[in-house]
């Protein structure tokens, strides 16, 4: 997924600036037309292409559809201002506002010959509906539903080609209001003639998009969040731009306006093109610009410290691992791991279906099937969908690094987020070809993985996708995931115990035996590598993970549903 900025140049930056830091900033929009799309900085246009090997797929004239959410995270509206379908930006095929089209600042990929993305429900390639049966309406994206409002999401289908691989989206701001949004795309088949979208080829998200405003004052300070792209010419030709934090509101400021502009780092002066270096570089505990003129004019910048350092990952435990399991009661059984409680004894009004722990191994949240938390030792509540009437059952849950949080999903995808645990986005709002069974996160909570039944994988915020068995012909559905100590891959398991590793290491599996029972869940061993899967007997079956005991071949009161790895 690549996201860009509009390109243009009529919103509140100096002379012709256009402000990039990698895609995650984005100065607020100022020409008062939220909505249109006037190719401004303001406006992201994200992008989603197949990918074919080593590159971007650039032939071919099979259908894909494309299932696009858009969350907004921030406080006030976004706007979707123009959609691609099959063709081009530009070209005749973009959709645009109505009112985009009367508009004098309008993009040029913008005509009075576009489709109104407002006044009419959305088709999925209507310029060209005999290209491979596209072109039909879907329906998925009403007339005058552009905007979104804070906290609400907005999902849609459209479709291209392997010969016109690049849909796109191009999202905006409220006028002169912060906004956050990310934007997720999931891929899949569109066979010929067919009215069902097939398998899942893959998902993406963008990085939260975040609309700043552009500081007025004479000079501003605070912490470096964020620079422009270092110019390769000095002087500049335009100006340079940094994201502040530490004030009032997270802010734009820029430097080099004038040739009588001064630059230190440390405390000693540099020259400009060392300045830029060292905050491109962060290797610098102060820096100060200053000389600038009059208010309005210039930002003077200080930072009385340096960028924050990206929090270093929790370190590998080095002994032996332990395990919980957990049975459908909520009864639990530890194995080498301390026991801080249980609903074995308790009348549920729905059965537990999943349960993780802290990473200390000091306590363990269950869930049930409804979404009600229990929690354990030194697992905090943050929140519960008990009391809430859910489309479909809540089938697992993960939790945040500091314990400070947690995500509940149900198996439509719909996805709970309670503490400090982010919301990244969702297949709830999407048909899916199987149930989702399960969900991990990412060490730094910045994303998740959601798994379906067929192996499908739907991946959101940073969490990279490394493959799926969605288009595969399984043996036995698939009933949840594990993710490597590191990251770089994940595992997902059948109920027979077949193994898929998608950039972690294979250390084996139960696919080729006879079990006495269905497996159920899995859990990864950090520091070995290897992994557990426990059937719903309570048998435990390890690899390249030390075994520390089961209820295999014990009489239990209800099956087991689960399992989280301890650390102590």
């Amino acid at each position: 997924m690549s996201v860009t900025n509009g390109g243009g140049g009529s919103a509140a930056l100096a002379g012709s600036d256009v402000f990039s830091d990698g895609n995650h900033y984005l100065v607020e929009e100022s020409d008062g037309v939220a909505g249109n799309y006037d190719a401004t900085p303001s406006e992201a246009v994200v992008g989603a292409q197949l990918t074919n090997g080593g590159g971007a797929l650039a032939v071919g004239t099979d259908p894909y559809a494309v299932n696009w959410t858009i969350h907004d995270t921030g406080t006030t509206s976004v706007f979707v201002d123009a959609v691609s379908s099959v063709a081009t930006l530009p070209g005749v095929n973009v959709i645009c506002t109505s009112t985009t089209q009367s508009d004098s600042n309008q993009s040029s990929n913008c005509t009075p010959g576009s489709f109104d993305l407002d006044t009419t429900a959305h088709f999925a390639n209507p310029a060209n509906p005999a290209l491979n049966g596209l072109g039909t309406l879907n329906n998925t994206m009403p007339a005058n539903k552009t905007a979104i409002g804070a906290g609400a999401s907005l999902s849609f289908t459209v479709y291209m080609t392997g010969g016109n691989n690049n849909a796109e989206v191009v999202v905006d701001s409220t006028s002169n209001a912060l906004s956050a949004a990310t934007v997720t795309a999931q891929v899949a088949t569109d066979p010929f003639g067919s009215a069902i979208e097939g398998s899942t080829i893959g998902t993406a998200s963008s990085a939260s998009l975040q609309w700043l405003p552009v500081a007025s004052a004479s000079s501003v300070a605070g912490t470096l969040s964020a620079h422009d792209s270092v110019e390769s010419a000095e002087p500049d030709a335009t100006h340079d731009w940094v994201v502040l934090t530490g004030v009032s509101t997270a802010v734009l400021a820029n430097f080099d306006q004038t040739t009588g502009q001064t630059y230190s780092a440390s405390g000693a002066g540099v020259s400009e093109a060392t300045f830029e270096s060292d905050i491109a570089g962060g290797s610098f505990p102060t820096f100060s610009a200053g000389g600038y003129g009059s208010p309005g004019q210039a930002n003077a910048l200080v930072s009385s410290s340096p960028p924050s350092p990206p929090s270093p990952p929790p370190p590998s435990p080095s002994s032996p691992q332990h395990y919980w399991t957990v049975a459908s009661d909520g009864g639990i059984f530890a194995f080498g791991a301390p026991f801080h409680g249980s609903t074995g004894a308790m009348t549920l009004n729905k059965p537990i279906v999943g349960m993780a722990a802290t990473a200390d191994g000091g306590g363990y949240w269950l869930v049930a099937a409804d979404g009600g938390i229990f929690s354990f030792g030194d697992a905090a509540f943050h929140g519960s969908t008990g009391a809430i009437n859910l489309n479909k059952p809540v089938v697992g849950m993960a939790a945040t690094a500091d314990g400070g949080g947690y995500w509940l999903v149900a198996s439509d995808g719909g996805v709970f987020s309670f503490g400090d645990a982010a919301f990244h986005g969702s297949t709830g709002a999407m048909t899916l070809n199987e149930p989702i069974v399960g969900m991990a996160a990412t060490a730094d909570g910045g994303g998740y993985w959601l798994v379906a039944a067929d192996g499908g994988i739907f991946s959101f915020g940073d969490a990279v996708f490394h493959g799926s068995t969605g288009a595969i012909h399984l043996n036995k559905p698939v009933v949840g995931m594990a993710v490597s100590s590191d990251g770089s891959g994940y595992w997902l398991v059948a109920s027979d115990g077949g193994i898929f590793a998608f950039g972690a290491p294979f250390s084996g599996s139960t696919g080729a035996m006879h079990l006495n029972a269905p497996i159920v869940g899995m859990a990864a061993d950090p520091v070995t590598g290897g992994y557990w899967l426990v059937a719903s007997d309570g048998g435990i079956f390890a690899f390249g993970a030390p075994f520390t005991g089961s209820m295999g071949g014990l009489s239990l009161a209800r099956p087991m549903v689960g399992m989280a790895e301890s650390p102590t």
